[in-house]
């Protein structure tokens, strides 16, 4: 696939869009920066099986500079909004796709870099409730692909340095988009939607400079994503440990 399992549980995780960007630049001295640096340990139950499971260890580099420009893992954004609660701006990722005709398995012969370019928009409703929306286009095989990405989140705090949260969040793509992930020589996917996942996640600042975030999410394949012969099972569960260290 073009995402693998290990991203694909990052993405839940920060499904809401560009969640990096942790610093208001609006509050932040001319000039100044923050950078953060992570190690997730990423366990994510395999669609093609469950002896396919795998344990990842990834680090993370993210940063958000005073004139609104931040980095979220390969994501590179700009925040232009000066509004209370409410952040939006556009987004550049680099991604690999594939390029040529698929086998019964999905693989191509070649892959190839490619941009996509898109934005992002997220406002925070109320002092827990926050919703959130990430559309990308320009990837896929043929650089027609889109995918949309909607999150609503709801956090509170349940003692001194420790927030407790639940997301809900779905994707959708369009043909191109899906064609990548799931498609194969003798299946063409539909666009439409991509999945949905519910995840419960606990953040705690152990001090000023170091963070523990761990994210148990439940996740499903939709439509024709669910329908794929590459898919063996339409769902499963994902767990995310993230230890942040602020530079």
């Amino acid at each position: 696939m073009r995402h693998s399992v290990t991203t694909t549980a990052l993405t839940l995780m920060l499904a809401a869009g560009p969640a990096a960007a942790q610093s208001d630049p609006r509050f932040m001295p001319e000039g100044s920066r923050d950078v953060y640096l992570s190690l997730a340990a990423v366990w994510q139950q395999h669609p093609q099986g469950r002896d396919r499971d795998q344990i990842n260890l990834v680090p993370l580099v993210s940063a958000q500079w005073a004139n609104g420009v931040f980095v979220n893992m390969n994501v590179v954004g700009i925040e232009l909004s000066d509004q209370t609660g409410l952040r939006y701006g556009p987004l550049l990722a680099p991604t690999m796709a594939q390029s040529g005709a698929l086998s019964d398995q999905g693989s191509a012969g070649r892959r190839r870099l490619t941009l996509e370019a898109g934005g992002y928009w997220r406002w925070q409703v109320s002092r827990g409730l926050g919703v959130g929306a990430t559309l990308m286009g320009g990837g896929g095989g043929d650089g027609h692909g889109a995918t949309l990405s909607l999150a609503a989140s709801h956090w509170r705090q349940t003692a001194p340095h420790h927030n407790m949260g639940v997301e809900l969040s779905t994707r959708l793509a369009n043909r191109s988009a899906l064609r990548d992930d799931f498609g194969s020589a003798t299946y063409e996917p539909d666009g439409g939607p991509r999945d949905v996942a519910l995840s419960l996640q606990w953040r705690w600042e152990v001090n000023r400079k170091l963070g523990l975030t761990t994210s148990i999410a439940q996740w499903r394949y939709l439509g024709a994503a669910a329908a794929s012969p590459r898919i063996a099972h339409a769902g499963g569960t994902s767990v995310v440990t993230m230890f942040t260290y602020r530079y």
